[in-house]
């Protein structure tokens, strides 16, 4: 039956008087219109247990210095406006779930239309206490559609947000997870940080997306922790530079974006270019991860991610100042050469991921070399169209890609002056394509 919860549970403690006892509030498929404020002011063991199912509510709902001594559940619920706990301690499960119907088939989700905070509160009690007992957050199938907030929050029990949505950034300052903290199959739409976050036990993102950006920051985890990223979407940068994750980390089959336009997260008064410098930190935290494991493929894969975010760190960087450097350096200054070094490792071979692109590189530079060599000794030989003279063209030109070959005489000519120097030029670059190409087929044995 459709109807309003009853004004008894607005309650407000006064300072006057000490609080009186509400055990119990229930409702199901009820639209409640008004506010709910339970405000316990002395900060005294408050009783309640709050078991609320497929209901709407229209105003505010807070909670301050509330003990839960009791199951609380908002099941399919759909909060209007702000839901506020603060200072809140629960001591038994929390569950923020799907509603079934009796016959089990129809589901509802708990959405949550406005802000939504719990400020300083405690889940659970610590396993050092006497009155320990296992408990566990659920937060399954919840829509957060506003802000979320968990400062300063610690989670002594087990906290699930399995298939949620998160729409805005979430707030998880100064949040402890003591056990195990699940974000299997969770959606953040907006960039999302965890600073100051702890990560005591299992901390899980398997199937999570990033749809922007993510940061870890000055996180704190324990000689126990294991935090796990398999098979998580990054649609944007990953910056876990200073995240101090000293623990046991799993990226199996993550999907991380190699070429991020959002920056904002990792930005500076220096621009770009410290952006840049953490994301190549973590791209080799995760290349580290993949080597220790002995994964070698997928550690080649984050080399090469590093390699060319390194790329584009130096070009927004604006590198020493010439008067840093020795005369014969500025022509070409540190980092042009390092510019230059990566762009021919990156042309040649993709960083050591790819044979084939050696390959075809190598003969590409071949071809003009040879083409302009020819030129100068144009005098000395005659154009034949038939398949031999095409033929003798052609082991002409593998003669020329054989840089072991001393005695070289493309056409049976001699060949000095110039012609010579566009030889000793083009095996240079011969030779380098066909080293790039070994290192590629060696991807996999390279230690």
């Amino acid at each position: 039956m459709i109807g309003t919860i009853p004004k008894r549970f607005n309650y407000y403690s006064k300072l006057e008087s000490q609080p009186h006892s509400l055990e119990a509030m229930y409702a199901n498929g009820e639209v409640v219109t008004e506010d709910i404020r339970l405000l316990n002011s002395f900060m005294t063991s408050f009783s309640v247990m709050i078991h609320l199912c497929n209901c709407e509510f229209k105003g505010d709902l807070r909670f301050n210095h509330i003990h839960f001594e009791e199951k609380v559940l908002f099941n399919a619920c759909v909060f209007e406006e702000k839901v506020i706990f603060q200072n809140c301690i629960f001591k038994q499960d929390v569950s923020y779930e799907k509603y079934y119907d009796d016959d089990g088939v129809n589901s509802k989700k708990t959405i949550f239309k406005k802000q939504v905070c719990f400020i300083g509160c405690t889940f659970g009690v610590e396993k050092t206490s006497e009155d320990f007992t296992p408990t566990s957050v659920h937060f399954k199938d919840v829509e957060f559609q506003g802000d979320v907030c968990f400062k300063e929050t610690t989670f002594h029990s087990k906290v699930r947000f399995h298939n949620s949505i998160f729409t805005q950034s979430v707030d998880f300052e100064n949040t402890v997870f003591n056990d195990l903290a699940d974000f299997y199959y969770t959606i953040f739409e907006s960039a999302q940080q965890f600073h100051l976050t702890d990560f005591m036990g299992i901390t899980i993102f398997s199937n999570a997306t990033f749809e922007k950006e993510v940061q870890f920051l000055h996180n704190k985890v324990s000689s126990t922790s294991s935090i796990s990223f398999q098979e998580v979407e990054f649609q944007q940068a990953l910056d876990i530079s200073r995240a101090n994750f000293g623990c046991t980390l799993s990226f199996f089959g993550a999907e991380i974006n190699e070429n991020p336009t959002e920056l904002g997260l990792y930005e500076s008064n220096e621009g770009k270019t410290t952006a840049y410098q953490k994301i190549r930190e973590s791209f080799r935290i995760v290349k580290q991860t993949y080597t220790a494991e002995g994964n070698k493929i997928e550690a080649g894969k984050q080399n090469r991610n590093e390699m060319r975010i390194y790329w584009r760190e130096l070009k927004a960087s604006k590198g020493s100042p010439t008067t840093q450097l020795k005369w014969y350096e500025r022509p070409i200054s540190p980092r042009r050469q390092n510019l230059a070094i990566l762009w021919f490792n990156g042309l040649s071979n993709r960083h050591g991921t790819s044979w084939l692109r050696g390959f075809v590189f190598t003969i590409i530079v071949a071809i003009p070399f040879f083409g302009l060599m020819s030129l100068f000794l144009r005098n000395q030989w005659v154009w034949d169209c038939s398949l031999d003279g095409a033929g003798y063209v052609i082991k002409s030109f593998l003669q020329f890609l054989n840089v072991t070959l001393w005695k070289y005489q493309p056409y049976g000519k001699e060949i000095n002056g110039w012609a010579y120097f566009i030889l000793f030029i083009g095996r240079l670059f011969v030779g380098y394509g066909i080293y790039q190409t070994v290192q590629a087929f060696r991807k996999f044995s390279k230690k």
